[in-house]
């Protein structure tokens, strides 16, 4: 019996084209990078006026052990905290789509919707993730899902400093 594999890909730069191997640690940047270098790539907290915005992190997963049949159903959920202090400065946003773009480090047109409020739980609250070519199915090598796109947001007066660790889940049934 042969069980899917899937690596995570973090896509960047024009259309978000540019594939890498994110390793499973994605992180919000002031960059669009696929780096892990949050120290020299922070997120400032604003010190007054607008909400200050990490690039958006754009991924998808990829096929690279096909399953004897297929995979459908992927979804993603996170968790149902936002990782600030006070409460509602810091909030991480989220969305999907089939098409890529370029990774902006405003407000996303795709990462719209607040994640610890709607999609934090595998069974009722969790985001759809389609898959390309648009079948529903993966059942080879190289058959990706769509791009999930993730954005940090920084409200004026949120503590200052690195936030905890987020832990995201990608689920799918092998059938």
């Amino acid at each position: 019996m042969a069980i899917a594999t899937f690596k995570l890909s973090k896509c960047t730069g024009t259309n978000a084209a540019t594939e890498a191997d994110s390793s499973r640690t994605p992180k919000f940047l002031n960059v669009d990078a696929n780096s892990t270098d949050t120290a020299n790539n922070p997120v400032a907290v604003p010190l007054s006026g607008a909400d200050n915005y990490s690039y958006e992190v754009w991924l998808r997963l990829e096929c690279t052990a096909a399953p004897d049949n297929y995979c459908q159903t992927f979804k993603i959920f996170g968790p149902s905290l936002q990782p600030d202090s006070p409460a509602n400065l810091v909030k991480i946003k989220i969305g999907t789509t089939g098409t890529g773009a370029t990774p902006v480090n405003s407000a996303s047109s795709v990462a719209a919707t607040q994640q610890n409020t709607n999609y934090y739980d595998s069974s009722v609250h969790f985001l759809s993730v389609g898959v390309v070519p648009g079948d529903a199915k993966i059942n080879a090598v190289g058959e990706k899902t769509n791009y999930i796109v993730l954005q940090l947001v920084v409200s004026p007066g949120a503590t200052r400093g690195n936030m905890g660790l987020q832990s995201f889940y990608i689920s799918y049934e092998e059938v």
